[in-house]
C-alpha cells in the first residue's frame, strides 16, 4: 500500500530509500532517505502520520540532516534550519 509519493523534483524527489515506519508518542513516523538525484544531496527525512492509522494520511515534515550524506538511519539527528 502506498501513504506517500515524493515530489517530482525538489530536494527528497530522488532516490528514495530504506523506510523505515516508527510509532512515537500516538504518531506514525516514516524516516526515509532521499536526494534531488544527486548522490552526494541524499539526506534523511520524515513523515508524519495525521492520523493513528499507520497506512496514512501522512504529511511531510521535513529534512533531518544536513551536513552530510545520510541513509538507513534514524536515531538523533538535527533539524534543518
Amino acid at each position: 500500500m502506498r501513504v506517500w509519493t515524493p515530489p517530482r523534483c525538489g530536494m527528497n524527489g530522488k532516490n528514495v530509500w530504506a523506510p523505515e515506519l516508527h510509532l512515537l508518542n500516538g504518531k506514525w513516523y516514516i524516516y526515509y532517505a532521499a536526494d534531488d538525484g544527486q548522490n552526494a544531496n541524499h539526506r534523511m527525512w520524515a513523515l508524519e502520520s495525521q492520523t493513528s492509522d499507520p497506512q496514512g494520511p501522512y504529511i511531510e515534515h521535513g529534512c533531518l540532516e544536513t551536513d552530510g550524506w545520510a541513509i538507513d538511519g534514524t536515531g538523533r539527528h538535527r533539524a534543518c534550519p
